[in-house]
């Protein structure tokens, strides 16, 4: 009896060993695709910024099997991001992704979004959008703009 015990115990370990190292081996590793785009590439100061931006990620086994592939990042966390070109911090916002993979600030389009608005000071800035996966990896994409203290007059050309 003694030695059927120990045989239970030692199959025990064994089988233990051996679903412990593969749900190692079937870890997930992520890849995610940010993109971000500002309707122009110059804003008077204050001025709404209407940013549209996306998140897709691919889920791999870290065997390299696929578990999904760009599928849509529905309602993850957004890190939005305004800096001046010499380093200085402007500020930071957080937007949400839609059941699409989608983020977007306040415009006509989505009135209850979060409200970002121009720097105060002209010069030269980067807007970068940053998204952490589940294993905390960051994935970034960045837009530079302009900001000026004067009105801009629109000129548009057309073939009619």
């Amino acid at each position: 009896m003694k030695n059927i015990s120990f045989l239970m115990v030692k199959r025990f370990i064994f089988i233990f060993a051996v679903l412990s190292f593969f749900s190692f081996v079937s870890a997930n590793n992520y890849f995610a695709d940010v993109s971000v785009s500002l309707p122009d590439g110059v804003f008077v100061t204050n001025e709404n910024i209407s940013l549209k931006g996306t998140v897709i990620q691919s889920n791999y086994t870290s065997t390299g099997t696929l578990v999904s592939l760009s599928v849509a990042a529905v309602s993850q966390s957004i890190n939005v991001t305004i800096v001046n070109k010499n380093g200085t911090f402007y500020n930071n916002y957080t937007l949400t992704s839609d059941s699409s993979g989608n983020f977007y600030s306040r415009s006509s389009y989505t009135p209850t979004g979060v409200l970002i608005n121009a720097p105060s000071v002209t010069g030269d800035y980067y807007l970068t959008a940053a998204y952490t996966d589940p294993n905390s990896t960051r994935w970034v994409s960045k837009v530079e703009f302009q900001v000026v203290n004067q009105s801009i007059d629109v000129l548009r050309v057309s073939t009619e």
